[in-house]
């Protein structure tokens, strides 16, 4: 499973990630988390939307990874962090965490 969390197809290590977020130790459960994350800007709209949900879903696990990726990406100007996508999805696995409404 290890070696298909490093796959170069996004949709392979999403699956990898998502069979060791139900399976594996907390060690590579932080591995998949990280991979998770680091997948967002290769990833196309829908396997986005499957990363937020599997974050969201695994957010006790998640959370202290996401919110390190946070406060990294804050450190960024105004105009990065607007455009960082990956800083856009994990606020809001965060607010879906929280059980804070969405705005549409």
């Amino acid at each position: 499973m290890r070696a298909l969390l490093h796959d170069n197809d996004v949709e392979i290590s999403i699956l990898a990630a998502l069979m060791a977020m139900d399976a594996a130790d907390r060690r590579d459960k932080i591995v998949a988390i990280k991979r998770l994350i680091g997948r967002i800007p290769a990833a196309d709209w829908y396997c986005k939307l499957v990363i937020e949900n599997i974050l969201i879903e695994h957010y006790v696990s998640a959370e202290k990874e996401i919110k390190h990726q946070i406060r990294k990406r804050m450190r960024q100007g105004e105009k990065e962090q607007a455009a960082d996508n990956v800083l856009r999805i994990l606020r809001h696995v965060v607010r879906q965490a929280s059980g804070e409404p969405i705005d549409i």
